[in-house]
């Protein structure tokens, strides 16, 4: 709405080729058209899209945007885009437009934007893919092979100058292997040359045909967008410099982010530092002293928001499963990523301690009372790991008073008053996390099948009907949720004697169950059939429970 902050912080520009809408995924016949994209995007927002979607088969078969919520990176490793490819003019052209709408639409709502470029991990993340130029020979393949293979036995034997002219020799060949630029990169690194190692790192950056990061042209379109306006409109931000500062001799890389794209601690706390400046010389008054603004240090920071904490540990361990998958272990270092996630992981295991060590070291920061909401979601977490029900109780309630838009926040509190049997304080707290969801359809559904539940507990079973049936009617791809409402149901009908609604709910679960089987969603669900016996056994239809048994 308008006039709802002060200020916006721009960040984007990774995943704009291997997005929904990007050549490493869509029919650009259809999607070279930004309005097109738009207008597809539009649809789906409208229940029209329900009703045409059966008819729009030749658009579904190349719309990847919902399986981009399950098959992660690896979905992408078939769809390589060279950097000649004709399709990358359509994707930087839609991205200045949509950058460009996005600080016109801000500014109109009465925001002022801090725009940044776009630091990436040049140095340790090797290309995710390199294409070989298409015009090779046979015998230019065997000599590039043994030039590449021999460049890897000198860099073994760490002879960098060895490696280094090997290497140029093989782009002299291809001048476009991505691997062959980073590896050259590399040795001349090592050979304290760090200037041209970032000029070959940035080249087998923007030569990588698995673009999940943020190219040269990308950041380079950013600064241009940025000079087209005021100051007062906008501030520009130098995120790629600031890494540089940073990390300088080297390029950013393990240093600053955890893998290709995302920032750790250090990396993050460097960016909130430069847009924490853009911010207090925005609203500073013109004619205030002209002085920096005093920012807490990295250690202060870490000491309020309690990092690194049991979340940084599980965090890595979901990084090192990340990386089992396609497209990490194509990488040439890839067993250099994997060590480097196994010392960190050691390293951050050993600060962090028991849980009981993490409340004491926290006590200081909580006496002081400079603590971070986040510091309080920890403590609560913590105290629910130690069974101090009171102490979770106090850091959910410090920790609304700093900071109330947390969904997470809200279920943990939930969770709890649920524990006690408050269930009557339970409603509202998810009310009002459904204002947290982001319009993502799993937590959605998880607060009202929960809401639900919260008032059949406390006798409203209208209210509670109504909240339950939405879920299949709203939601029908959310077939576990949509199965635990239909059981909800009639799990209170059989309680409290109503046969007729046990009949009608064991019915309508059943129509359910089969459309879910005749649209192939049920796919998705394997437990489908053990969980409709389930239902039936609990409605009483044991013949129905059989069969659904004994289903294939």
């Amino acid at each position: 709405p308008p006039n709802s902050a002060d200020v916006a912080v721009v960040l984007m520009g990774n995943n704009e080729v291997v997005g929904p809408y990007g050549p490493g995924t869509f029919n650009q016949n259809f999607l070279s058209s930004l309005s097109a994209i738009r207008g597809l995007q539009a649809l789906k927002r409208t229940r029209l899209w329900q009703l045409l979607d059966s008819s729009l088969t030749d658009v579904r078969a190349s719309d990847a945007k919902a399986d981009l919520e399950w098959q992660g990176m690896q979905m992408f490793v078939d769809n390589g885009v060279a950097e000649n490819d004709p399709r990358m003019a359509f994707v930087y052209e839609h991205y200045e437009q949509n950058l460009r709408d996005i600080i016109a639409t801000l500014n109109a709502k009465g925001m002022h934007v801090v725009l940044s470029t776009v630091p990436v991990n040049l140095r340790q993340s090797a290309p995710f893919l390199s294409i070989n130029a298409e015009d090779l020979s046979e015998s230019d393949e065997d000599r590039l092979g043994g030039l590449r293979e021999r460049a890897a036995n000198e860099a073994n034997r760490n002879r960098w100058r060895e490696a280094q002219e090997l290497l140029e020799q093989a782009l002299l060949i291809d001048p476009g292997y991505a691997d062959t630029h980073f590896q050259l990169a590399t040795s001349l690194e090592r050979q304290g040359d760090y200037a041209r190692a970032r000029r070959h790192f940035e080249r087998a950056l923007d030569l990588d045909g698995l673009r999940f990061r943020a190219d040269t042209k990308i950041n380079t379109i950013i600064e241009r967008v940025a000079r087209d306006y005021d100051e007062a409109d906008l501030s520009f931000v130098h995120g790629l410099k600031a890494f540089d500062r940073a990390s300088a001799p080297y390029a950013p890389g393990w240093d600053l982010l955890v893998e290709h794209v995302h920032y750790d601690f250090d990396g993050n706390a460097i960016l909130a530092r430069s847009f924490a400046r853009a911010i207090a010389e925005h609203l500073l008054p013109r004619e205030a002293p002209t002085k920096a603004p005093t920012l807490l240090s990295s250690q202060e920071v870490a000491a309020r928001i309690g990092f690194p904490n049991h979340e940084t540990i599980e965090n890595i361990k979901n990084l090192q499963g990340m990386a089992a998958q396609p497209p990490f272990p194509g990488q040439s270092n890839y067993q250099d990523y994997l060590d480097f996630l196994a010392s960190r992981l050691a390293s951050v295991t050993a600060e962090v301690g028991a849980p009981e060590d993490a409340v004491r070291r926290r006590q200081q920061v909580l006496i002081e009372g400079t603590a971070d909401w986040k510091l309080h979601f920890e403590m609560a977490a913590l105290a629910r790991h130690l069974k101090n029900t009171q102490a979770q109780y106090y850091h959910l309630d410090q920790l609304f008073d700093l900071y109330p838009h947390n969904r997470e926040s809200y279920i943990n509190l939930a969770t709890l008053l649920s524990q006690d049997g408050r269930w009557s304080e339970v409603i509202p707290l998810l009310e009002r996390s459904l204002k947290y969801t982001r319009g993502r359809d799993e937590p959605t559904v998880e607060a009202i099948g929960w809401l639900g539940t919260a008032n059949l507990r406390v006798g409203n079973s209208k209210e509670a009907t109504e909240l339950l049936l939405s879920i299949p009617k709203e939601y029908p791809d959310q077939i576990g949720m949509s199965l635990r409402a239909y059981g909800n149901l009639i799990k209170h009908s059989v309680d409290t004697g109503n046969t007729e609604a046990t009949k009608q709910y064991l019915s309508e679960v059943q129509r359910y169950a089969d459309d879910m089987i005749a649209s192939g969603n049920s796919a998705r669900y394997p437990r489908l059939n053990s969980r409709m016996a389930q239902l039936m056994t609990m409605g009483g239809n044991k013949a129905a429970a059989t069969t659904w048994r004994q289903r294939p």
